[in-house]
């Protein structure tokens, strides 16, 4: 998380809106004191909170999520197995 001033904000904008589409968080302050903080769009408020406190990284990109599992094999699904489980309930 970095801190910046009103004044740096508004002159620098396009290269810090470029930064905290890379993930960085950055605190907007006046006098000091922080009143804004800007995030990147697609992060939630938990995620934002746990980049800021450096508990995790976060490049700005969507994690990569790991093959889809393939189903093998002719026998029942798994909802058949269940019906046929229930019986005549």
């Amino acid at each position: 998380m970095r801190e910046i001033g009103i004044r740096q904000l508004k002159n620098e904008t396009s290269a810090l809106i470029e930064q905290v589409e890379h993930g960085e968080v950055l605190t907007v302050t006046r006098r000091g004191r922080p009143v804004a903080r800007v995030v990147p769009a697609g992060m939630s408020p938990g995620i934002a909170q746990l980049v800021e406190t450096g508990r995790v990284r976060w490049s700005g990109r969507k994690p990569a999520l790991p093959p889809a599992v393939e189903l093998r094999g002719d026998g029942p699904t798994a909802a058949e197995m269940v019906i046929d489980d229930r019986g005549d309930r």
